[in-house]
Protein backbone atom coordinates (compact mmCIF):
# COMPACT_ATOMS: atom_id res chain seq x y z
CA UNK A 1 0.00 0.00 0.00
CA UNK A 2 1.04 3.17 -0.64
CA UNK A 3 -0.19 6.32 1.20
CA UNK A 4 -0.04 10.34 -0.82
CA UNK A 5 -0.51 13.52 0.94
CA UNK A 6 -0.97 16.81 -0.35
CA UNK A 7 -0.92 19.21 2.31
CA UNK A 8 -1.09 23.15 2.36
CA UNK A 9 -1.16 25.38 4.96
CA UNK A 10 -5.25 24.98 5.70
CA UNK A 11 -6.04 20.92 4.41
CA UNK A 12 -4.08 17.69 3.69
CA UNK A 13 -5.84 15.00 0.95
CA UNK A 14 -4.81 12.16 1.26
CA UNK A 15 -5.46 8.83 -1.06
CA UNK A 16 -4.49 5.43 -0.08
CA UNK A 17 -3.03 3.30 -3.19
CA UNK A 18 -3.43 -0.39 -3.49
CA UNK A 19 -2.27 -2.54 -6.88
CA UNK A 20 -2.21 1.01 -8.89
CA UNK A 21 -5.71 1.91 -7.62
CA UNK A 22 -7.13 4.72 -5.40
CA UNK A 23 -8.86 2.94 -2.16
CA UNK A 24 -9.64 5.50 -0.05
CA UNK A 25 -9.66 9.11 0.31
CA UNK A 26 -9.21 11.20 3.66
CA UNK A 27 -9.19 14.65 4.73
CA UNK A 28 -7.16 16.54 7.50
CA UNK A 29 -5.92 19.72 8.84
CA UNK A 30 -3.12 20.97 6.63
CA UNK A 31 0.65 20.42 8.13
CA UNK A 32 2.50 23.26 7.36
CA UNK A 33 5.86 23.02 9.74
CA UNK A 34 6.67 26.61 9.21
CA UNK A 35 3.34 27.19 11.28
CA UNK A 36 2.81 24.28 13.46
CA UNK A 37 5.11 22.82 15.77
CA UNK A 38 6.19 18.90 15.37
CA UNK A 39 3.75 18.31 18.15
CA UNK A 40 0.46 19.50 16.33
CA UNK A 41 1.72 17.68 13.87
CA UNK A 42 2.13 14.46 14.96
CA UNK A 43 -1.29 14.87 17.28
CA UNK A 44 -3.18 15.76 13.91
CA UNK A 45 -1.98 12.37 12.58
CA UNK A 46 -2.42 10.38 15.30
CA UNK A 47 -6.12 11.71 16.07
CA UNK A 48 -7.36 11.96 12.47
CA UNK A 49 -5.61 9.97 10.01
CA UNK A 50 -4.60 6.72 12.04
CA UNK A 51 -8.09 5.75 13.11
CA UNK A 52 -9.32 6.21 9.73
CA UNK A 53 -6.49 3.22 8.31
CA UNK A 54 -6.88 0.66 11.27
CA UNK A 55 -3.95 -2.26 11.07
CA UNK A 56 -2.91 -0.46 7.47
CA UNK A 57 0.57 -1.63 7.11
CA UNK A 58 2.27 0.81 4.46
CA UNK A 59 5.23 -0.40 1.67
CA UNK A 60 5.39 3.60 0.77
CA UNK A 61 4.87 6.82 2.05
CA UNK A 62 4.84 10.08 -0.21
CA UNK A 63 4.02 13.20 1.68
CA UNK A 64 3.92 16.81 -1.09
CA UNK A 65 3.81 19.64 1.43
CA UNK A 66 3.93 23.57 2.02
CA UNK A 67 6.56 24.13 4.23
CA UNK A 68 9.19 21.29 3.46
CA UNK A 69 12.18 23.15 3.06
CA UNK A 70 15.14 20.80 3.77
CA UNK A 71 15.47 22.45 7.08
CA UNK A 72 11.48 21.70 8.29
CA UNK A 73 11.36 18.25 6.37
CA UNK A 74 12.38 16.30 9.33
CA UNK A 75 9.67 17.50 11.59
CA UNK A 76 7.32 16.02 9.46
CA UNK A 77 9.21 12.55 8.68
CA UNK A 78 9.00 12.31 12.35
CA UNK A 79 5.56 12.58 13.00
CA UNK A 80 4.93 10.21 10.24
CA UNK A 81 7.17 7.75 11.44
CA UNK A 82 5.68 7.90 14.96
CA UNK A 83 2.46 7.16 14.07
CA UNK A 84 2.51 4.94 10.70
CA UNK A 85 3.33 1.41 10.37
CA UNK A 86 5.81 1.25 7.58
CA UNK A 87 6.93 -2.27 6.15
CA UNK A 88 10.59 -1.65 6.10
CA UNK A 89 12.54 -1.02 9.20
CA UNK A 90 13.74 3.44 9.14
CA UNK A 91 17.27 2.58 8.64
CA UNK A 92 16.99 0.31 5.24
CA UNK A 93 14.47 2.94 4.63
CA UNK A 94 16.72 5.57 5.29
CA UNK A 95 19.56 3.89 3.68
CA UNK A 96 18.28 2.13 0.12
CA UNK A 97 15.48 4.23 -0.65
CA UNK A 98 14.97 7.76 0.27
CA UNK A 99 14.63 10.40 -2.19
CA UNK A 100 14.35 13.88 -1.70
CA UNK A 101 13.09 15.91 -4.86
CA UNK A 102 12.17 19.38 -5.12
CA UNK A 103 9.81 21.15 -7.19
CA UNK A 104 11.12 25.26 -6.99
CA UNK A 105 7.74 25.57 -9.01
CA UNK A 106 5.19 25.50 -6.34
CA UNK A 107 7.93 25.41 -3.21
CA UNK A 108 7.41 21.94 -2.04
CA UNK A 109 9.18 18.91 -1.32
CA UNK A 110 8.80 15.10 -2.04
CA UNK A 111 9.69 12.11 0.29
CA UNK A 112 9.39 8.89 -0.01
CA UNK A 113 10.12 5.70 1.84
CA UNK A 114 10.02 2.71 -0.08
CA UNK A 115 10.60 -0.85 0.91
CA UNK A 116 13.31 -3.27 0.33
CA UNK A 117 12.73 -5.36 -2.29
CA UNK A 118 14.35 -8.53 -2.00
Amino acid sequence: MILLADSGSTKTDWGLVENGKLVKRLRTSGMNPFQMSEEAITEEIKTHLVPELPGTVLDEVHFYGAGCTKEKQPIVERALRANLTISSTPYAARKFYKNELFNGTFGRMVFSYKARMG
